[in-house]
């Protein structure tokens, strides 16, 4: 009978089955699972699963049948069975299911690695925003330390300028000084002369020394007309002349007169020149000078003026009532010397 199989398609009588006792199909033992062959043991008609289910639908729960809740693996489709909708998945759908997977793995492991690098991103970022924030505070108060700088710099150089200009001024108003005290010191010694290179002599009265030499050049100069006669400090120690004498006569007139004898007397032969065998010392025989007594910046510049009159061919220079004359020859001017500068621009 064709239809007497429940169990699957292959008809095997030979097979080892079972027959239900509602139904009477039969149904191969390697086509039901344990609990079922079990049940076939009992005193109890043996049924099977869809008439099991239909006596436990009709009867109630004390009938003597043998109920399963759970459908169990048929090894076999069995005969006139509705066909299986349940279908063997293809390759396709397997790698449909395996990207899809992988996809949401990938996806899931995108999310925790954007998590994490937007976690460490940002702890970093916090460093570096407080060093940014830092070296903003660093260089905003750098920035207020040079305006003050550059303020304070600017104070400065109004300040130096407004010195520079004082400085000038009080470099004239120096200089002007200078050229005053000069000028006083020049007028303090309006009765001097001054007389170098006479031996010096521990007893020596300059006094009659002076008067002796008036003699030679025949000025007639009595005692009262000498209101101070004194030797002057070397300004070179190392120098061998002796020291001069300085003579302050009682006015300038007297003084003047002296100077024009000595003058006169230069005018001699070299032998009748003053010297100091005239004074009674003993030879050799060496000049004496009667200048005019300068001060010590018109001492610098008559000396400076005769270097220069060396250097560059002048013939005279002499020195009157305190002031320096140079004279490049006998049919040349005379020039005043005023200062260094005078001297730089001669030709």
């Amino acid at each position: 009978m064709e239809n007497s199989w429940g169990c699957c398609s292959v008809v095997s009588a030979c097979e080892e089955h079972l027959d239900c006792s509602y139904c009477k199909k039969k149904f191969h033992l390697s086509c039901l699972d344990a609990a079922d062959i079990n049940d076939s043991n009992s005193s109890t008609p043996w049924l099977c699963y869809q008439c099991s289910v239909r006596s436990y639908s009709a009867t109630s729960a004390t009938t003597p049948c043998h109920m399963h809740t759970a459908a169990r693996p048929l090894k076999r489709q069995a005969l006139n069975s509705p066909p299986n909708t349940e279908q063997s998945a293809s390759i396709s759908e397997i790698q449909n299911i395996v990207e899809s997977t992988i996809k949401i793995q990938v996806e899931n492991l995108i999310t925790q690695l954007h998590t994490k690098i937007r976690s460490i991103v940002s702890t970093e970022l916090k460093s570096i925003v407080d060093d940014i924030r830092d070296m903003k505070n660093s260089l905003e108060y750098m920035h207020s330390q040079v305006e003050t700088i550059s303020k304070e710099n600017c104070e400065s150089r109004s300040k130096i300028t407004e010195l520079q200009k004082q400085n000038t001024i009080l470099k004239t108003t120096v200089d002007d000084l200078k050229h005053q005290i000069n000028i006083l010191q020049q007028n303090s010694r309006a009765n001097n002369v001054e007389i170098q290179c006479i031996p010096e002599n521990r007893n020596e009265n300059i006094v009659e020394v002076v008067q002796q030499i008036a003699k030679v050049i025949n000025c007639k100069i009595n005692p009262e007309n000498i209101s101070h006669c004194t030797r002057v400090a070397k300004v070179n120690r190392q120098n061998s002349r002796p020291r001069a004498i300085i003579v302050q006569f009682n006015g300038t007139k007297t003084r003047d007169e002296f100077l024009a004898a000595s003058n006169f007397n230069r005018k001699k032969p070299v032998d009748k020149k003053l010297n100091t065998s005239h004074l009674g010392f003993a030879e050799p025989a060496s000049p004496i000078f009667v200048v005019e007594h300068l001060s010590p910046s018109n001492k610098n510049l008559h000396a400076a003026a005769r270097s220069a009159a060396k250097e560059k061919g002048y013939k005279y220079v002499w020195v009157r009532r305190g002031r320096i004359y140079m004279r490049k020859g006998d049919d040349s001017d005379y020039i005043i010397i005023k200062d260094l500068s005078c001297l730089n621009g001669l030709k």
